[in-house]
């Protein structure tokens, strides 16, 4: 695993007299792979934090949540898990392509508990375990490099009370198939599923599975789209869904307020 702790951890350790107790966890605590025990603490999760970092060092953190059971350990060295669709900005997974260290942090708000797992991960977009997470547009494979616990001294006790329901969906690996078929950008709260046959609109057509959350709102509003009507369309559209929305520059192919075709097919 090489040295775990670098010069800088080194002096603060010296600092506060903590070199002595950071060595001991070192030596008692810090394994290379996943035990029978952690595997349990894991699968059982139902979310976990993120942390990837660019190829100039920026880092960046993500919540990702599931239902127990959507991180899999499929051996002692190696974790996996989907990943769905969200606001498009794809910034942990494209950290993850150009420079595939990760960080995830493992946490239980009933029983407090935490671990801290490393690794290096790759995106598998053929991976066989698509098959068990039917909505996922890739799986992420983990190879593990460094597990250990962390203190639970400050973790807040939390009592889930309603589980998404999204996630049990995705927990019974069915397909949501129903819901009204509207025109609008694709967000985290709709999936695409094919392309608009409007150039001028030039966005996805898609089933909505929830209604918009304010994020994903805000981001519909800028499009042009409507909050009168029961879903968001285009404002100023038929039924047909014409496009006679003033917001639309169908002349440059943009789709107005300086947002370009190619930014909202994300």
């Amino acid at each position: 695993m090489g040295e775990f702790y670098h010069e800088a951890s080194r002096t603060l350790q010296d600092k506060f007299d903590t070199r002595r107790l950071a060595d001991r966890i070192e030596q008692r605590l810090l394994v290379d792979h996943v035990g029978e025990a952690d595997r349990a603490f894991i699968e059982g999760a139902d979310m976990f934090f993120l942390a990837t970092v660019d190829e100039s060092g920026q880092p960046s953190c993500s919540y990702k949540g599931g239902a127990p059971g959507f991180v899999r350990v499929v051996d002692p060295r190696t974790l996996a898990f989907p990943n769905y669709d969200g606001n498009g900005m794809f910034l942990s997974m494209g950290n993850i392509a150009q420079s595939r260290k990760v960080g995830m942090l493992f946490i239980d708000f009933e029983r407090p508990r935490r671990m801290r797992l490393s690794g290096e991960a790759r995106i598998s977009e053929n991976d066989p375990l698509l098959a068990d997470y039917p909505e996922a547009q890739f799986i992420v494979r983990v190879a593990v490099t460094q597990v250990f616990p962390n203190c639970p001294r400050y973790v807040h006790r939390y009592q889930l009370s309603n589980a998404r329901a999204m996630c049990r969906r995705r927990a019974a690996r069915r397909r949501f198939r129903t819901g009204r078929r509207a025109t609008g950008p694709a967000t985290c709260c709709r999936k695409r599923t094919r392309r608009a046959a409007s150039p001028a609109l030039a966005v996805s057509r898609v089933y909505l599975t929830s209604r918009p959350c304010l994020l994903c709102q805000s981001a519909i509003d800028s499009f042009g789209y409507s909050r009168k009507c029961s879903w968001p369309r285009p404002v100023g559209t038929s039924d047909q869904g014409a496009a006679k929305s003033s917001m639309i520059d169908t002349s440059s192919g943009g789709l107005g307020n300086g947002v370009s075709i190619a930014d909202a097919n994300g």
